[in-house]
C-alpha cells in the first residue's frame, strides 16, 4: 500500500551524477553488495488450486495446510487489488454466516496458521502475511506468482494484438489458453469467489474464440477446431460455434463432417423446441452444395 507521500522528482542531470558518484566508490572499495533475492511461491487458483515455494534451484515445496480457512486467506488476498483487504472483507468472505464471537475466536489463529503454513514450505521465517493500515495484505518481501494475473495478461495482449499482429496474438492466446486449467478454485467453490470466477470464465469464452479465429485465418484448422470445440463444451447450444465448425469442415473439403455437425446442432437445438436461424441453414445448404474451400468464419 502506498504512503500517499509525493515527492519532486530529480533535477536534470542528477541522475547522471549520483551514478558517476556510485562508479567511483564502488571502484575504490569493490564491487557492490549482490541483493538479496525475494522468496517466491506459485498460486494457482485456475482449477484445482495449490500453492508451492520456489526456492532457487531446487525443487518447489508445495505448501501443506492445516486449516483450509487459511489457504482461503492466502487466495482472497492473491486475488485482491494490491494484494490487501479490509479485516471486515476478509471475515465477511471467510465467515459471511457465522457469530461475532466465532470469527474473534477464529480469525487470528487463521492468520497464524496461514503464515505458519507459507514458513514450513519456505523453511525459513518469513514476513508472508502483513497487518496494513486495518486490514491485511500478501507481503511485498515475497514475490507472488498468481496464474489468474497471467493468465489476464496473456489473454488482454491477444486481444489487443489481435488486428495488428495476428501471430503475436496467437502466441499470447495459447500461453492463456495453457494457464486455464479449470474454473476459478474448482474444488472449493467458496461464494467470496462467484464473481472473479464468473469474470474470469467470460473472458475465457471470448479468449477461445480469439484463438480458433486468428488460427483459422493462419490455416492452422485443427488448433482452430479444438478452440471451438472448447467452447462447446461450455456451451453446447452456442449456434455461432458450430457454425464455424462446419466453415471449417468445409475449408477441408469434408461434406459428411459439415452433415454431422450440422445435424448435431439440429439435434441439440430440438431439445429447446426452436430450429437453427434461417442464416445458419442457408449457409449450412451453399456449403453442402458448392463443398468448395471458404473462406473461414468470422465467429
Amino acid at each position: 500500500m502506498g504512503s500517499g507521500i509525493v515527492t519532486s522528482g530529480p533535477a536534470p542531470g542528477d541522475d547522471r551524477i549520483l551514478a558517476r558518484l556510485a562508479a567511483a566508490h564502488w571502484s575504490q572499495h569493490g564491487n557492490p553488495p549482490a541483493a538479496a533475492a525475494k522468496p517466491v511461491f506459485e498460486i494457482g487458483l485456475l482449477g484445482r488450486p495449490h500453492v508451492t515455494f520456489v526456492p532457487p534451484n531446487e525443487a518447489s515445496r508445495p505448501v501443506a495446510w492445516r486449516l483450509r480457512r487459511a489457504f482461503e486467506l492466502v487466495a482472497c488476498l492473491a486475488l485482491a487489488p494490491d494484494r490487501w483487504l479490509a479485516r471486515e472483507a476478509l471475515t465477511l468472505a471467510l465467515w459471511p454466516d457465522s457469530e461475532p464471537s466465532t470469527v474473534a475466536r477464529n480469525f487470528h489463529p487463521t492468520i497464524s496458521d496461514a503464515r505458519g503454513a507459507l514458513a514450513r514450505a519456505a523453511g525459513q521465517r518469513l514476513d508472508t502475511v502483513i497487518a496494513d493500515q486495518g486490514g491485511y495484505q500478501l507481503s511485498e518481501a515475497v514475490i507472488w506468482r498468481v496464474d489468474v494475473d497471467r493468465f489476464r495478461h496473456h489473454a488482454d495482449l491477444a486481444a489487443s494484438l489481435q488486428k495488428q499482429d495476428s501471430a503475436a496474438a496467437l502466441t499470447a492466446g495459447r500461453r492463456a489458453w495453457r494457464l486455464y486449467r479449470g474454473v476459478l478454485l474448482s474444488s472449493s467453490h467458496q461464494p467470496w469467489a462467484d464473481t472473479a470466477r464468473q469474470e474470469l470464465q467470460h473472458r475465457y469464452h471470448r479468449l477461445l474464440q480469439v484463438v480458433a479465429s486468428l488460427a483459422a485465418e493462419a490455416g492452422r484448422l485443427e488448433e482452430a477446431m479444438d478452440a471451438y470445440r472448447t467452447l462447446l463444451i461450455d456451451d453446447p447450444y452456442a449456434e455461432s460455434i458450430h457454425l464455424a465448425l462446419i466453415e471449417i469442415y468445409a475449408r477441408q473439403r469434408r461434406p459428411d463432417l459439415v452433415r454431422r455437425q450440422f445435424m448435431r446442432l439440429e439435434d441439440l437445438l430440438r431439445e429447446l423446441d426452436v430450429e437453427p436461424a434461417e442464416a445458419t441453414r442457408a449457409r449450412y445448404l451453399a456449403l453442402v452444395s458448392t463443398n468448395t474451400k471458404s473462406e473461414p468464419f468470422a465467429g
